[in-house]
Protein backbone atom coordinates (compact mmCIF):
# COMPACT_ATOMS: atom_id res chain seq x y z
CA UNK A 1 0.00 0.00 0.00
CA UNK A 2 1.36 3.42 -0.90
CA UNK A 3 1.78 6.36 1.44
CA UNK A 4 -1.22 8.12 -0.18
CA UNK A 5 -3.48 5.14 0.47
CA UNK A 6 -2.22 4.83 4.02
CA UNK A 7 -2.91 8.53 4.63
CA UNK A 8 -6.43 8.15 3.20
CA UNK A 9 -7.03 5.14 5.45
CA UNK A 10 -5.99 7.11 8.55
CA UNK A 11 -7.65 10.46 7.79
CA UNK A 12 -10.84 9.39 6.02
CA UNK A 13 -11.40 6.02 7.66
CA UNK A 14 -11.28 4.19 4.33
CA UNK A 15 -10.59 0.49 4.77
CA UNK A 16 -8.59 -1.07 1.97
CA UNK A 17 -8.61 -4.80 1.30
CA UNK A 18 -5.58 -6.23 -0.45
CA UNK A 19 -5.80 -9.56 -2.26
CA UNK A 20 -2.65 -11.36 -3.29
CA UNK A 21 -4.29 -14.43 -4.85
CA UNK A 22 -3.29 -16.89 -2.12
CA UNK A 23 -5.47 -18.89 0.24
CA UNK A 24 -8.47 -19.69 -1.97
CA UNK A 25 -10.99 -22.17 -0.56
CA UNK A 26 -13.57 -23.19 -3.16
CA UNK A 27 -17.26 -23.32 -2.26
CA UNK A 28 -18.81 -26.64 -1.31
CA UNK A 29 -22.07 -28.11 -0.11
CA UNK A 30 -23.16 -29.60 3.19
CA UNK A 31 -26.19 -31.53 4.43
CA UNK A 32 -28.29 -29.62 6.97
CA UNK A 33 -28.86 -31.82 10.01
CA UNK A 34 -32.27 -30.26 10.74
CA UNK A 35 -33.97 -30.75 7.38
CA UNK A 36 -31.60 -33.10 5.52
CA UNK A 37 -31.32 -30.73 2.55
CA UNK A 38 -28.06 -30.10 0.73
CA UNK A 39 -27.06 -26.44 0.98
CA UNK A 40 -24.20 -24.43 -0.51
CA UNK A 41 -21.32 -22.84 1.40
CA UNK A 42 -19.59 -19.92 -0.26
CA UNK A 43 -15.94 -20.13 -1.10
CA UNK A 44 -13.54 -17.97 0.90
CA UNK A 45 -10.34 -16.18 0.06
CA UNK A 46 -7.48 -14.83 2.16
CA UNK A 47 -7.17 -11.03 2.13
CA UNK A 48 -5.44 -8.33 4.14
CA UNK A 49 -7.32 -5.43 5.76
CA UNK A 50 -5.48 -2.11 5.89
CA UNK A 51 -6.94 0.16 8.57
CA UNK A 52 -4.29 2.85 8.55
CA UNK A 53 -1.90 1.00 10.82
CA UNK A 54 1.62 -0.01 9.87
CA UNK A 55 0.72 -3.62 9.10
CA UNK A 56 -2.45 -5.20 7.67
CA UNK A 57 -4.66 -7.74 9.42
CA UNK A 58 -5.22 -11.08 7.71
CA UNK A 59 -8.92 -11.76 7.10
CA UNK A 60 -11.04 -13.93 4.82
CA UNK A 61 -13.63 -12.64 2.36
CA UNK A 62 -16.43 -14.52 0.64
CA UNK A 63 -16.07 -15.35 -3.03
CA UNK A 64 -19.09 -13.86 -4.84
CA UNK A 65 -21.73 -16.41 -5.93
CA UNK A 66 -21.24 -17.61 -9.49
CA UNK A 67 -17.83 -15.96 -9.84
CA UNK A 68 -14.26 -17.03 -9.34
CA UNK A 69 -11.92 -15.67 -6.69
CA UNK A 70 -11.10 -11.96 -6.61
CA UNK A 71 -8.14 -10.99 -8.76
CA UNK A 72 -5.00 -9.83 -6.95
CA UNK A 73 -5.15 -6.10 -6.24
CA UNK A 74 -6.32 -3.38 -3.89
CA UNK A 75 -10.04 -2.99 -3.14
CA UNK A 76 -12.38 -0.84 -1.06
CA UNK A 77 -15.41 -2.23 0.78
CA UNK A 78 -18.87 -1.18 -0.35
CA UNK A 79 -22.39 -2.41 0.17
CA UNK A 80 -25.20 -2.47 2.65
CA UNK A 81 -23.20 -3.01 5.84
CA UNK A 82 -25.03 -0.26 7.73
CA UNK A 83 -28.64 0.77 8.07
CA UNK A 84 -30.72 3.31 9.91
CA UNK A 85 -31.96 1.58 13.04
CA UNK A 86 -34.29 2.57 15.84
CA UNK A 87 -34.56 6.30 16.42
CA UNK A 88 -32.41 7.01 13.35
CA UNK A 89 -29.24 5.52 14.81
CA UNK A 90 -26.65 4.01 12.51
CA UNK A 91 -26.47 0.24 13.01
CA UNK A 92 -24.05 -2.35 11.67
CA UNK A 93 -25.93 -4.98 9.62
CA UNK A 94 -23.02 -7.32 9.13
CA UNK A 95 -20.74 -8.18 6.27
CA UNK A 96 -23.15 -10.29 4.19
CA UNK A 97 -24.06 -7.17 2.19
CA UNK A 98 -20.42 -6.24 1.70
CA UNK A 99 -18.73 -6.35 -1.68
CA UNK A 100 -15.29 -5.37 -2.90
CA UNK A 101 -14.71 -2.75 -5.59
CA UNK A 102 -11.28 -2.24 -7.12
CA UNK A 103 -9.54 0.98 -6.15
CA UNK A 104 -9.29 1.84 -9.86
CA UNK A 105 -13.07 1.55 -10.37
CA UNK A 106 -13.83 3.42 -7.12
CA UNK A 107 -11.47 6.23 -8.17
CA UNK A 108 -13.19 6.54 -11.56
CA UNK A 109 -16.63 6.62 -9.91
CA UNK A 110 -15.53 9.33 -7.46
CA UNK A 111 -13.99 11.38 -10.28
CA UNK A 112 -17.22 11.08 -12.29
CA UNK A 113 -19.23 12.14 -9.24
CA UNK A 114 -17.03 15.16 -8.62
CA UNK A 115 -17.27 16.16 -12.30
CA UNK A 116 -21.03 15.74 -12.66
CA UNK A 117 -22.49 16.58 -9.23
CA UNK A 118 -25.66 14.81 -10.42
CA UNK A 119 -25.51 11.99 -7.90
CA UNK A 120 -23.48 8.99 -6.94
CA UNK A 121 -22.72 6.51 -9.71
CA UNK A 122 -23.41 2.88 -8.94
CA UNK A 123 -20.30 0.84 -8.16
CA UNK A 124 -20.14 -2.64 -9.59
CA UNK A 125 -18.84 -5.45 -7.35
CA UNK A 126 -15.46 -6.82 -8.37
CA UNK A 127 -15.11 -10.20 -10.00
Amino acid sequence: MTGKEQLLAVTAGVHFVEIDGSGVEQGRTYTDKKDGLTKPLRGRQTAFLWQGSRYPIEITVDIPDGQGPHRPGLYVMTGAMFEAGKFGRLEFKGTRGCSLVSVTEASRALADLAASEEGAPKLKAAS
